[in-house]
């Protein structure tokens, strides 16, 4: 694939998962009464425009997402003509909360997806070693394992390392596929390994082979993965702060076209993987109460919740405006670094 149609691919995934969540912010809007200016798709100059009632739908020249423009969002107004600012706190708070709701939407609904039509890399038994503790709780050559203590394995194999938590006496419970059926084994009296102290089953792994799901089993593993994404990506939140070197562990706008770009290139599979990622990140940073995020919009209306008296716009305002301007100046930072 040529580096113009990997770089247009490219473009278009991200233009769309931004846009999915403007879209979250308008479709809740409308559906609670807002009167909503302007939803483009896209930015800078307009390339078309038509209105509808109250809105005007446009689309404009750059396809890097869009937004969402309500009526008098700064102003007073009223209620009953969908003045955004005098719209009660609590439906303030469901449109701002909607737009990460959607990324996180849509990762869920990719994720089903992905699994419906390509399954998942599986973990399947090679070989059982003979009087091992798996060969004593019955385990064979051909079971291929779906979850480890209760968690599934489905999309990452980090569920494995349950083994290693578990009591070598009491061992561990396995959930294993044979034959089409589903069984549970208790695998125990683990052995530590001589050298490197890990416990050990006594079985050799494969990892080649494709594992299917049913729309129910999609359903939940979508779930887990979801949830498995969640934490991975909280815990690099508070990691990054000990990070002896920013730039190596967050990428700006060009580190992340470039990443998609390579997803473009290895096929659907890789394209569904990467776009269920990001829409995590979208929507879980987007959550953080940081002035110009929608978390930091959230915590000022749940303080005109609490108080039962808005912040005043002008202060508001400005505190977004250095967010954003802080924000804008760690993408600069990033991009600069990645391009040299």
């Amino acid at each position: 694939m040529s580096f113009v149609l990997q770089l247009l691919g490219a473009l278009i995934i991200l233009g769309v998962l931004i846009f999915v969540h403007e879209l979250g912010h308008f479709a809740m809007a409308k559906a609670l009464g807002f009167r909503v200016d302007e939803f483009s798709m896209g930015f800078g100059p307009k390339v078309f425009a038509r209105a509808r009632k109250d809105t005007v739908y446009s689309l404009r020249a750059l396809p890097l997402g869009g937004f969402c423009r309500f009526h008098m969002e700064e102003e007073g107004g009223t209620e009953e003509n969908g003045d955004y600012a005098a719209q009660k706190p609590w439906k303030r708070f469901l449109v701002t909360l909607a737009g990460p709701f959607m990324n996180i939407l849509l990762a869920f609904v990719l994720a089903v997806i992905s699994l419906l039509a390509w399954g998942d890399t599986a973990c399947v038994i090679s070989a059982v070693n003979a009087g091992s503790p798996a060969q004593q709780a019955g385990l064979l050559p051909g079971d291929m394992i779906v979850a480890v203590a209760g968690e599934d394995l489905a999309f990452d194999f980090a569920a494995l390392e349950n083994v290693q938590q578990a009591d070598p006496s009491e061992g561990v419970e396995l959930t294993v596929v044979r034959n089409g059926e589903r069984l549970i084994v208790t695998v125990s009296g683990l052995t530590a390994d001589a050298e490197t102290g890990r416990l050990m089953m006594g079985v050799t792994l494969d990892y080649s082979a494709r594992r299917s799901f049913g729309f129910g089993e999609a359903l939940t593993s979508a779930f887990d993965y979801l949830g498995y994404l969640i934490r991975t990506l909280v815990e690099f939140l508070f990691s990054i702060f000990s990070a002896p070197n920013l730039s190596e562990q967050l990428s700006g706008p060009v580190g992340t076209v470039g990443v998609i770009m390579q997803a473009v290139s290895y096929g659907w599979l890789s394209i569904f993987r990467l776009c269920i990622f990001m829409c995590i990140n979208l929507g879980v940073l987007n959550l953080i109460p940081f002035p110009g995020l929608d978390g930091g919009r959230l915590v000022f209306i749940l303080i005109e919740m609490i108080f039962k008296k808005p912040v005043p716009r002008d202060k508001e305002g400005l505190i977004h405006l250095i967010g954003m301007g802080l924000l804008l100046l760690l993408i600069l930072y990033l991009t600069i670094g990645e391009i040299f």
